[in-house]
């Protein structure tokens, strides 16, 4: 049952008396501004018709507005009337911010929620009790014993109620029913465009509600969704090219393959302040093979060709220390080629990572899937043990062996570790 609210009369007027004159203003297009019709030169024309532009930093669809945008709505509203009262035709546009990846990493992460839990979300209940409470057949264990209720009639819960209304959102249909969507139309949002379609309304709702003198006329969305404003961005970025004011270069970023873009810290669905690390890859020299790596790499490789194991560390400096280095036996390890006088020994997934610094390839010509990246040799890493490696940096020795550890995860780093003099 809904609750009413008593005395209310006197707010209620007022409440009448602003959505009259709100929707006067719509009916009569106060807030229109057009360009004026005198045929006059520019400078006379300002003169004559002085005017003021005002936005701010488009908001992203991925919500509607909260206390933070109205914050930021109100400055630009307060000058836009100011102005106004001071005799200038002014103009208040809105735009709505959609490109980048956010919405698109909800939607993918929409798509295996209703995969999961159905298009209604009918089976996170069930789920969600055999996570917290399942027995070895996974339906809920009974309580037993000094636990059980004594009196089934009475509510009792071992939460408080701070951390009972702390409603955990670790779904995204659980952000999305926070927002107050209903249950029922939230698989409409896995469907990335369809964002586009519903927020902007609210938006624009909302802000005819505060009475934001605003000339909805010139309302738009970011992406192709207005190819006219598309191509007017696509026009901005060539023309200030042109005046070398965008230079084109290379910087270390996170990058997802699956995208094929950098992606910052909100285009993630999970990872938000985690930067890039920089390695430090060492190129070790192969001076003499195991008598297993020259079975494996014969004729396969140059006989004058430099082969490197290639660990990566965060410690270079430890490398004036350097007694050996490890593999991880069972990991397996490619023979990578570099160029026609150099190869790389390293996982693929290390090879992966040097592919886009442009390391094997040309930085724009790289295989687009690890499947592609194929070494010239693949074994695993017991294979190379008893091969003898130069250590560049260590002044102790002319060179160090390859031996076997087995605590060498292959998720780390590229599988190679050296070990240092203490």
């Amino acid at each position: 049952m809904a609750l009413q609210l008593e005395n209310t009369h006197n707010r209620d007027v007022l409440i009448a008396i602003e959505k009259k004159y709100q929707q006067k203003w719509q009916d009569d297009h106060v807030f229109e501004s057009d360009f004026p019709e005198d045929d006059l030169p520019p400078t006379e024309l300002r003169e004559k018709y002085p005017k003021y532009f005002g936005t701010f930093a488009y908001p992203y669809m991925n919500g509607s507005g909260h206390a933070g945008h109205l914050f930021t709505v109100s400055k630009v509203e307060f000058t836009i009337g100011f102005q106004r009262l001071n005799g200038k035709r002014t103009l208040f546009p809105l735009g709505f911010h959609c490109t980048g990846m956010p919405i698109k990493a909800c939607a993918d992460k929409l798509i295996g929620d209703i995969k999961k839990f159905g298009q209604n979300f009918e089976r996170f209940e069930e789920y969600e009790a055999q996570q917290e409470n399942p027995n070895q057949n996974g339906f809920i264990a009974p309580v037993q014993g000094a636990n059980r209720k004594e009196d089934i009639t009475k509510f009792s819960s071992s939460k408080s109620k701070a951390t009972a209304k702390n409603v955990k959102t670790n779904y995204q249909f659980q952000s999305m029913l926070a927002m107050g969507i209903p249950r029922e139309e939230i698989h409409k949002f896995a469907d990335a465009n369809y964002w586009l379609e519903y927020f902007p309304p609210i938006w624009k709702k909302d802000l005819i509600n505060l009475g934001a003198r605003m000339d909805w006329r010139r309302q738009f969305v970011t992406t192709d969704a207005n190819p006219y404003y598309d191509a007017f961005v696509r026009w901005q970025m060539n023309r200030l090219k042109e005046l070398n004011k965008i230079l084109y270069g290379k910087r270390y970023t996170i990058y997802s393959p699956k995208d094929g873009q950098p992606c910052m810290d909100h285009d993630r669905t999970k990872g938000e302040g985690v930067g890039p690390t920089e390695y430090t890859a060492l190129k070790l020299k192969v001076k003499e093979w195991s008598p297993e790596a020259r079975k494996a790499v014969e004729g396969k490789i140059a006989a004058d060709a430099a082969v490197y194991f290639v660990p990566a560390t965060l410690r270079p400096e430890t490398m004036y220390g350097q007694t050996c280095c490890f593999v991880g036996p069972s990991i397996k390890y490619g023979v990578f080629k570099v160029s026609d006088k150099e190869y790389y020994i390293c996982t693929k997934r290390a090879a992966w990572n040097m592919c886009f610094q442009g390391i094997f390839f040309d930085i724009d010509h790289f295989p687009q899937d690890q499947a592609e990246l194929e070494p010239v040799v693949e074994v695993p890493g017991s294979v190379f043990v008893g091969t003898l490696i130069n250590a560049p940096l260590s002044v102790h020795t002319e060179g160090v062996r390859i031996l076997p550890m087995e605590t060498v995860l292959a998720t780390k780093g590229t599988g190679v570790v050296y070990l240092c003099a203490v």
